[in-house]
């Protein structure tokens, strides 16, 4: 004889998504943070002095001196560094370190003394230390050579309030106390 195996009709869910109310109101609050982070990063962090002064010591290190000079506060340009051309000619950070800087590290911005508002600064000072590799005319292989090289950056906001490098108040006398690859010369 032959067996005859049934089975049960499946249950009816009904209408949502099954979850509880607790379990919706996690993802409600992940939300509501991611959205604030994004925010935060987007908003805050992204037009902050240290990503500023990050993005000039990276464009130093890639030798991207277009970048450079849009990073110069606009006075410098104004009274000492009148275009792009005269920047990379007279300033040895142009061109002249490469490739060279291996690592860097900033420290938090300090307000300026005479700042009328502390919590929101117009100018503020930075100490980068940096990891410069060795002069180029060497293989990377030989070049063992390797200096640690500390210099105070000076920001301040310009009229669109973006942080700018003022370079006529912190020049990066340390950086270029190391000797500067010949122009047109890659590492």
């Amino acid at each position: 004889m032959a067996r005859v195996v049934g089975r049960a009709r499946p249950v009816a869910e009904g209408v949502g998504t099954g979850m509880k109310l607790s379990e919706a109101g996690i993802f409600i609050i992940m939300g509501i943070i991611i959205v604030m982070s994004a925010w935060w990063y987007f908003a805050v962090y992204k037009h902050s002095p240290e990503v500023a002064l990050g993005n000039y010591i990276n464009a130093i290190k890639s030798g991207k001196v277009d970048v450079q000079y849009d990073l110069i506060d606009g006075e410098d340009k104004k009274l000492y560094l009148k275009s792009e051309k005269e920047y990379e000619k007279t300033c040895p950070m142009a061109r002249g370190y490469t490739e060279r800087i291996s690592n860097y590290t900033l420290s938090r911005p300090v307000p300026d003394s005479k700042d009328p508002d502390p919590s929101h600064p117009s100018m503020v000072s930075i100490e980068a230390y940096m990891k410069l590799r060795g002069q180029a005319g060497k293989n990377l292989i030989d070049n063992g050579q390797s200096a640690d090289v500390n210099d105070k950056y000076v920001l301040r906001k310009d009229a669109e309030g973006e942080w700018k490098i003022v370079l006529s108040k912190g020049w990066p006398n340390n950086l270029v106390k190391q000797p500067a690859n010949p122009p047109g010369d890659s590492f």
